[in-house]
């Protein structure tokens, strides 16, 4: 959080370090607008279904003031744990995935307990690219999923935030911007800026000040 103690070692005023607070919360808020952020989600527990939920607003960004249903605006997001989910009632014996290879004969059947003891990530894949729009964006924005089995990932270098969602008990299904708060990741900014452009950021004009 960026707060005005953040600025007593630059020897800065109230006045200028209000402004300086002001402005941050701008630049964060922008920062996580026009940036491809990655996410991380932890499918342990979950229903894929109200799993893919979450997933697919992200991935559509609908957490975005810019959001555009025919633009590609979403941000990435890594599912680990993805053999943790957990269907509700006997849907593992119960739910059928099928398809059809195209030649006669083809049609093909599996229980989705099999699927998943194969696949271990192919229930949520197809729990999500069901639940996305089904147009020309939809792989597009599939190549920003990104599913594990297990805890370990090699791309946690890239991971800017993870997504607490409710426990397999709540039905209630978690979409943005409830589990994504712009304002409390001003932190990321701060990082960024040395002590030499904190001080070419106060001489910035406060636009909010003008008539």
């Amino acid at each position: 959080h960026v707060q005005l103690s953040n600025f007593q070692s630059l020897n800065f005023d109230d006045t200028v370090a209000r402004r300086l607070v002001s402005k941050m919360d701008r630049a964060a808020r922008a920062l996580l607008t026009h940036n491809r952020l990655w996410y991380k989600v932890d499918a342990r527990g979950q229903r894929p279904g109200r799993l893919a939920a979450s997933i697919c607003a992200i991935l559509q960004g609908k957490h975005k003031p810019t959001y555009d249903g025919g633009a590609d605006v979403g941000d990435n997001i890594v599912v680990v744990n993805a053999k943790h989910v957990q269907f509700s009632g006997a849907k593992w014996k119960g739910k059928l995935y099928r398809k059809h290879t195209g030649f006669p004969g083809g049609f093909r059947e599996v229980q989705a307990k099999k699927m998943h003891e194969n696949h271990p990530t192919r229930v949520i894949e197809l729990a999500v690219k069901g639940m996305l729009p089904k147009n020309k964006l939809r792989n597009r924005r599939l190549e920003r999923l990104h599913l594990f089995a297990g805890e370990e990932n090699p791309l946690e270098e890239n991971i800017f935030a993870e997504i607490e969602l409710p426990k397999s008990e709540d039905t209630t299904v978690v979409i943005p911007p409830n589990i994504l708060r712009p304002s409390h990741d001003m932190h990321v900014l701060s990082e960024l800026l040395d002590e030499g452009e904190w001080e070419l950021l106060a001489d910035i004009p406060d636009e909010s000040q003008k008539k």
